[in-house]
């Protein structure tokens, strides 16, 4: 026998049973479908109930307005744990948010999950409160906190659309929910055979060419973020004020298999990729360096080594290349205009070398492996004009090769240096007498000296400003990437064997981009990591892929 709705509470006494309820979950995402999403699963749990339902998802249906992902019904009323999760094509776990949600007897409760790229790699509740176990749009929040219920989430982030950045391709806008988060909404249709890559536009449905991804969230202190590849998956490692050194391991589609704390005090650190674990530069308190090992989850498997650097003179920078059998660190000073170049085989610290420059201070420090030599770059500040300069030492680092002798023309900086073994390029940015700055790159020969001819990467038409410059060299291409604008990715493409060398593939991603890029080649593609606040709060851990055509 069952209660009318008005007589439930005294089904106890009276001896009938409630009526059941229903429950409708809907999903709103910022996921592009098909591309990093194949799928929404849900499961619910509460006393003697576990049902499960998923969702396929195709190129066809606007995540951003809503889908609807199960109706379950002939539930008990009670309180349930409802989890609802987002799963990359090959099945991974993208996102996953839990829900408590409660049924009451004879009605229907419709739940709204909005799952974020931005929540990828967090983990809930982190530093925060107990109670907030969810993540919505970067943030921990409580399981309570939908879209039906904004008054169980934390303050919004925006009142209205306006507040979330607009439009971010000819696809898609940036869109504030109900719950007062940040997303990227699909609004309008693409092409028949393309699909909504969000800041990326309209792609070939089922394409994984080139996307753009959010890993995990950083804070709004965070330092950039490095790269290195581990095995067969990335790690990625940034620092904030709160959280110390965080390292995470990613899949090559971006998803989060594993967040770890590294160093509760050490700021900053640089990667190098090693074929197993990276091995990890930091800064330490107050002043110095350390060289530590992470297996490939990123989790210190050795003690650091101090690399004797002086506390009392402050950092200017720092670099790290892998030779392959040792660690090599490079650093400038900016009290005295002197760098510092070392290596360690991670279990002590080994001769250090440098030198003063003649005027003005090393700033921007990168380092390289050429298969004989580290190479060091650098670039000075000469009252405002700076030039890039090169040193090259051997493996074991008791002696320099050649000092200061890669000068290249007036008003040159933020240099960057990558080799494949047989062919070493710099990368560095241009400023012209017009105050018009781009992004140039060239190969140089064992003498530090320019092999080739330069080519020029960016586009000024577009943005007259660049900075931030990083490359990959291949013996086939090289990839450039650089800050373009004010939070724009550049990306291009170089042809080495062209003896009048050209950008073969320039562009700016519009990505929120808030750090200096970082960019490596891995398993047939280049991967991009970098600071971005594309969700409207800042920072998140950005991740591009682009497939080498």
């Amino acid at each position: 026998m069952r209660c009318p709705v008005v007589l439930a509470l005294l089904a106890l006494s009276s001896g009938c049973s409630p009526e059941p309820g229903s429950l409708v979950v809907q999903v709103r995402s910022d996921l592009t479908p098909t591309v990093e999403v194949g799928a929404f699963g849900v499961e619910l749990r509460g006393e003697g109930v576990a049902r499960s339902e998923r969702l396929v998802v195709n190129g066809t249906q606007d995540l951003g307005a809503g889908v609807r992902v199960a109706t379950l019904e002939g539930l008990t009323p009670a309180s349930y744990d409802l989890e609802v999760s987002a799963l990359a094509p090959d099945g991974a776990t993208i996102v996953v948010r839990p829900v408590r949600v409660t049924v009451e007897p004879g009605a229907q409760r419709v739940v709204t999950v909005l799952l974020t790229r931005d929540c990828g790699g967090v983990s809930c509740p982190g530093g925060g409160a107990p109670t907030d176990v969810a993540c919505l749009a970067g943030r921990c929040v409580p399981e309570g906190c939908t879209e039906e219920h904004p008054e169980r989430c934390p303050a919004p982030e925006c009142a209205s659309d306006m507040d979330c950045g607009g439009r971010r391709s000819e696809c898609a806008a940036s869109a504030c929910s109900a719950s007062g988060a940040c997303f990227l909404a699909r609004d309008r249709p693409c092409p028949d055979g393309e699909v909504c890559a969000g800041v990326e536009g309209c792609v070939p449905t089922g394409s994984e060419a080139t996307w753009h991804r959010t890993v995990g969230h950083a804070g709004a202190d965070a330092s950039a973020p490095s790269l290195a590849f581990a095995v067969d998956h990335l790690v990625v490692a940034w620092s904030s004020a709160a959280d110390g050194v965080r390292a995470a391991s990613v899949s090559l589609d971006a998803a989060p298999l594993g967040e770890v704390g590294v160093s509760s005090t050490g700021s900053g650190p640089r990667l190098a990729s090693r074929g197993g674990g990276p091995a990890m530069v930091l800064a330490t308190e107050p002043g110095g360096l350390a060289a530590l090992s992470l297996d490939p989850d990123g989790v210190p498997d050795g003690s650091p080594v101090d690399l004797g650097a002086t506390p009392a003179d402050p950092l200017d920078g720092y670099a790290a290349a892998w030779s392959g059998r040792r660690l090599g660190i490079l650093w400038g000073r900016g009290r005295d205009g002197s760098f510092r170049l070392t290596s360690t085989d991670l279990s002590e610290p080994g001769p250090v070398l440098g030198g003063s420059v003649t005027s003005g201070s090393p700033l921007t420090p990168d380092l390289a492996w050429d298969g004989t030599s580290f190479v060091a770059a650098w670039s000075e500040d000469w009252g405002g004009l700076a030039d890039t300069h090169l040193a090259f030492a051997g493996e074991d680092t008791t002696s320099l090769a050649l000092l200061s002798v890669g000068m290249t023309p007036a008003a040159s900086s933020e240099p960057a240096v990558a080799s494949d073994g047989t062919t070493t390029a710099v990368a560095q940015v241009e400023r012209g007498s017009d105050g018009v700055t781009e992004v140039d790159v060239y190969p140089i020969d064992e003498m530090g000296r320019p092999a080739g001819a330069i080519a020029t990467v960016s586009d000024p038409a577009r943005s007259p400003s660049v900075s931030s410059p990083d490359l990959a060299v291949r013996a086939a291409q090289w990839a450039v990437v650089w800050r373009d604008g004010d939070n724009g990715l550049g990306f291009a493409l170089v042809d080495p064997t062209d003896p009048s060398p050209r950008a073969i593939a320039s562009r700016a991603y519009p990505v929120g981009l808030a750090s200096a890029p970082s960019i490596l080649w891995a398993a047939g593609a280049y991967y991009v990591v970098y600071l971005t606040d594309m969700s409207g709060a800042c920072c998140d851990i950005g991740l591009t892929r682009v497939a080498a055509p």
